[in-house]
């Protein structure tokens, strides 16, 4: 099993749900989504991940989990290059830790491993060993952010048949608007005739 660096920039993407996939992943509930792995091919299911914050402070890592893909193929992140038909690799990854400020800081990572460069251009390096197995070891035994290992045919069960909730977005009509219409208009429909309250 290796562990893979990713990163994330604000400055670059807006992670619209980061909140609350922190709430979801601090509750033990499922939090998982695609990232980009850079161009990193041989990264395989149950192999771990850190992800690194970058771009914007606080820096540092700010989750970790597992891979639950094996890379493959989406339309460029870069909207000008999706627009060219390029594609960029992908994987799935199944959030166990995660937090909107650092885990473990950037001037940490810096301290104690000052030969390594933590901040690459890219996600899917692998990190190197044996700190970033030791990294995904110390979250995973941490009591804020502490979770139970996962074996990889339990990875492969999230990434084939998981549960999904999906959400959506109503607007609602006014209730006193609607008290005002059937009172003024009655319960038969102006269409079809249809009465409601029959």
């Amino acid at each position: 099993m290796s562990t893979y660096l990713y990163t994330w920039n604000p400055k670059r993407w807006r992670w619209v749900d980061q909140s609350e996939a922190v709430y979801r992943v601090n509750n033990g509930e499922q939090y998982d989504m695609y990232w980009s792995c850079g161009n990193t091919k041989k990264i395989v299911v149950s192999d771990t991940f850190l992800l690194m914050k970058l771009g914007v402070d606080p820096k540092g890592i700010i989750g970790c989990g597992y891979i639950s893909s094996t890379p493959y193929p989406l339309p460029h992140w870069n909207p000008e290059k999706a627009e060219k038909g390029q594609t960029a690799l992908r994987t799935d990854l199944l959030f166990k830790a995660l937090s909107e400020e650092p885990i473990i800081s950037l001037a940490t990572l810096q301290e104690r491993y000052p030969d390594h460069k933590w901040t690459p251009e890219a996600s899917g390096l692998t990190g190197p060993e044996p700190m970033a197995s030791q990294l995904f070891s110390e979250i995973q035994t941490s009591s804020g952010f502490g979770f139970a290992p996962e074996s990889a045919s339990e990875v492969r069960l999230y990434a084939e048949g998981k549960s999904k909730t999906v959400t959506s977005r109503t607007y609602d009509r006014s209730l006193w608007a609607r008290q005002a219409c059937i009172e003024h208009y009655g319960y038969s429909c102006s269409v079809c005739g249809f009465n409601f309250e029959k």
